[in-house]
This record gives structure tokens, sequence and C-alpha cells, in this order.
């Protein structure tokens, strides 16, 4: 299992998000999101995730996300860190990364 992060978290982080996101073998996507303004965007953010997920043919993690006043724009960017830094890792020879999308 891979398991990496993006973003900033904490009491002072404004209009950003937090991502951590640890891909598994099985059981499909199983999405965490902590946001204080989950009942008017929880639906927003779980879609971007989910759309994100289903961009980078992810099918097997665990995400937490921690929102903070994130933009949509902000999520995906997040995420797509994510995806960089395991294809930085597969391409250089990582075994660690084989499940990582």
């Amino acid at each position: 299992m891979a398991k990496s992060t993006s973003g900033q978290k904490g009491d002072k982080v404004r209009s950003d998000c937090y991502i951590e996101i640890t891909s598994t073998r099985n059981g499909g996507i199983n999405l965490t999101i902590k946001s204080k303004v989950n009942v008017m965007y929880g639906e927003s953010i779980k879609t971007t995730i989910l759309d994100m997920c289903e961009f980078f043919e992810l099918k097997n993690a665990e995400i937490v996300v921690e929102d903070y006043g994130a933009l949509p724009s902000t999520l995906m960017a997040r995420f797509c860190r994510w995806w960089s830094s395991c294809h930085r890792r597969r391409c250089a020879g990582s075994s660690a990364i084989t499940s990582c999308g």
C-alpha cells in the first residue's frame, strides 16, 4: 500500500485542503470528508474527489479530505499532486507504488 499526502491542515489554514490517500488492493473507494461547510459543499467535495478517482482510474483507496474552504480547483490540484508523486516513484522503480493507481 502506498500512502501520500498533499496540502495543509490546521486551525490557521484558509482556502486550502489536506488530502491523504492510501491506495489499497481492494475494497473500493472509502472517502472521509472533514469540513466545517460539509452541509453546504460536502456533496460537491465528494463528487470532485470521486471524479478524480475515475479520471486517474483509482479503484481502491482510503481517502481522507480535510477541507478548509478549498475551491474545487484546489481539491483537484491536491489530488493531482498525489498522482504525480506516485508517478515519480513508479518511474524511479519503486515497487511500493504498484497499487498506486
